[in-house]
This record gives structure tokens, sequence and C-alpha cells, in this order.
């Protein structure tokens, strides 16, 4: 039976991170893990979030990082079907100061960089589901660090699912199923884990159908 190879690409809501003790949740509670559970064989699930990533900028002085070399080193390594890739929160950093139709070009322009790395490498690109995160929460403790941003991160799924046709790309909108009040103002609960796990298996298991 064939394999189906998913790489999940993220930030700290890939990753795991509880809003509650502020630590990585265990394995059975984050989505990518969940979500395998749900699709079960011949479904393979690749955990690569990393609290901090963003898409390009970086910033020394709140731990954010670029995320496109780890996303084409991964995507090198294990030769994914299809990548499901969730990011741009991080990207409203104030610091930055990036307009929201930079952070849509941006996550645009790694998948068209990934696509072209593949091609050079000789290996096969992999289907893309692109997720919008949720929006931030600027009341919560995190969503604080991202002032001003709250109005901006709301316009982003509409710009991505929008660069997802024009890519030819898979879309889900996190903020139709979830939305980050009463916790940190960023972060996903376990329950909200839970939820967003049940929306991606259902995108792919069309995809893979």
């Amino acid at each position: 039976m064939a394999i189906n190879k998913v790489l999940c690409f993220g930030d700290s809501n890939t990753w795991g991170y509880s809003p509650a003790s502020r630590q990585r949740m265990p394995a059975n509670s984050r989505w990518p893990r969940v979500m395998e559970n749900l699709l079960g064989e011949p479904y393979q699930i690749i955990e690569a979030g990393q609290p901090g990533r963003t898409t390009y900028p970086s910033s020394s002085s709140f731990g954010l990082s670029s995320g496109i070399d780890a996303l084409l080193q991964d995507t090198q390594k294990h030769q994914p079907d299809c990548l499901v890739l969730m990011l741009g929160t991080n990207d409203f950093y104030p610091e930055f100061q990036l307009a929201v139709e930079q952070i849509s070009d941006n996550l645009e322009q790694m998948v068209v960089e990934l696509d072209q790395h593949c091609v050079n490498q000789g290996i096969t690109s992999p289907k893309v589901l692109l997720v919008a995160p949720p929006a931030i929460d600027e009341t919560g403790p995190f969503g604080q660090h991202f002032k001003g941003s709250q109005a901006k991160s709301q316009l982003l799924a509409g710009l991505l699912a929008a660069k997802a046709k024009r890519l030819s790309c898979a879309f889900f909108d996190v903020n139709s199923i979830i939305k980050l009040k009463q916790q940190d103002g960023v972060h996903l609960s376990p329950e909200q884990h839970k939820q967003l796990a049940e929306a991606l298996a259902a995108k792919l298991a069309f995809i893979y159908q």
C-alpha cells in the first residue's frame, strides 16, 4: 500500500504551544497527530512546526526567524506528497511593519520558491494545502505583542484564498471554525487543535481521493 506522506509546516500553532501551560502540548493533543489518528493508514504525518517562524523576515529581539530555508530542507528530506502550510501570524509583529498584502505575497513566494527548488533537485513538488491562520486577538496577553495587527490579520484569509486559486493550491481558512477569544490571543487551545485536525483531515481526504 502506498503511503500518503504529508508535511505539516508552520509556527507555534503547528508545534503545539499551549496558551494555558506555555509549554508544548502532548503529541496526542497537537493537530497534526490528531489528524494522523483520524486519517489512519496509509497516511504518514510529519510535524514541522517551530515557534517564532515567519515567512521571510527575522527579528532577534523577539526570537522570530524566516521559515523558507527550513521549508526547502524539510521538503527535500521527507519528499512529501502534500504540504500543509500554515504561516503568517508572526509576520504581523510590529517591528516588521509589513502590510497584509506583503505577508500574502510572501506566502505565495514560498510556494513558488519551493516548486522551483523541487524542479532543481529533481524531486516531485508536493501538492499544497494553504491554510490561513487564526486572526490575532490583541486583547489576549500574547496578542498584545502584536498591537495594531488585529484588523490586518483579519484580512489575510481573503488574500490567501485568492493566492491559492492562482497557485492551484487547496485552501482552508482556520477562521471559518475557530476564534481566538478568551485565551492568549495567538495560540490554539487543545479543543481547537482537535477542531482543526478534523477539518484538515477532511480536506486531505478530498485531496487524495
